[in-house]
């Protein structure tokens, strides 16, 4: 059974947008605060993940404290949080995008404002299904670019590792989920396994070891291509799949120093598939 204090993770790491409920007016500190203390409860032990978007909602919200047009909402929230940037880019890390709507109570009228609840409502439950979709397109094309492409059967196997390294407290990093995933289940998994052997199997992870795992997988993909005389489209997902592979090579700061002192500079050595910003240093 899982674990209740686990739960922000699975939910954070299985979905493509979060929506986040609130009575608490979106310009007051609190709403922040409970979406906040979500995000760092579902990112604990975690090394690697895409970042859902979010979508924030202050529900039954009275004509004088809301601010109906989503684009004004969702300023006023960013404007009141994140002015002085360094929150902002926090906060990247955790989620894509964010949405801020606010919802009115739909049996609220009043006569001399001429405020009608019930169309307001209307209005902003349709612009919140418009950006709900138009961020669940731009999640499909970002995992599209970075070749995470998964079958039913092969997402019931990512969802069931997951369940299990969540409960058993380790480090979760999803993008090896996708690569094992990919690579046992799809009609290239024989070739894609002995790929991701090859350069993720060893402990060097020099610059002439890495050329050299690569030398050898493009020795491989050349074999299998001509052998099999695999059409065109299969051996340009070949490449990019071996280019997922590689280390990210993002350079940390400088506060950041190698644990014995032999290096002057740490590099990141995971793969490139999950954004580099959400590389732990």
């Amino acid at each position: 059974a899982l674990k209740e204090c686990f739960q922000p993770a699975l939910a954070y790491l299985t979905c493509n947008v979060v929506i986040f409920v609130t009575r608490e007016k979106l310009v007051c500190s609190r709403s922040l605060e409970e979406c906040e203390h979500f995000a760092r409860a579902a990112n604990r032990r975690v090394a690697s993940a895409l970042p859902p978007a979010l979508i924030l909602v202050q529900n039954c919200c009275r004509p004088s404290e809301g601010l109906f047009n989503p684009e004004q909402c969702t300023s006023a929230f960013m404007q009141t949080h994140f002015g002085q940037g360094a929150k902002s880019s926090q906060w990247r890390r955790y989620f894509r995008t964010i949405d801020c709507f606010c919802v009115p109570d739909e049996y609220l009228v009043c006569k001399r404002t001429r405020f009608d609840g019930e169309e307001v409502c209307k209005q902003v439950l349709d612009q919140m299904r418009r950006t709900l979709r138009r961020r669940l397109e731009e999640d499909l094309l970002c995992r599209s670019d970075r070749q995470i492409k998964l079958s039913q059967l092969q997402w019931f196997s990512v969802v069931s590792a997951l369940c299990r390294i969540v409960n058993d407290q380790e480090s979760v990093e999803m993008s090896s989920l996708y690569m094992h995933a990919g690579a046992n289940s799809s009609s290239l998994g024989e070739l894609k396994s002995v790929l991701m052997f090859i350069m993720c199997g060893r402990t060097d992870r020099s610059a002439a070891a890495v050329q050299e795992a690569v030398q050898v997988s493009l020795g491989l993909i050349a074999r299998y291509a001509v052998r099999l005389e695999c059409p065109r489209e299969e051996l340009r997902d070949l490449l990019l799949y071996l280019r997922s592979l590689y280390p990210c090579g993002a350079m940390a700061s400088g506060e950041v120093e190698c644990f014995d002192r032999s290096q002057p500079h740490v590099v990141c050595g995971q793969m490139r598939l999950p954004p580099p910003g959400l590389h732990p240093a």
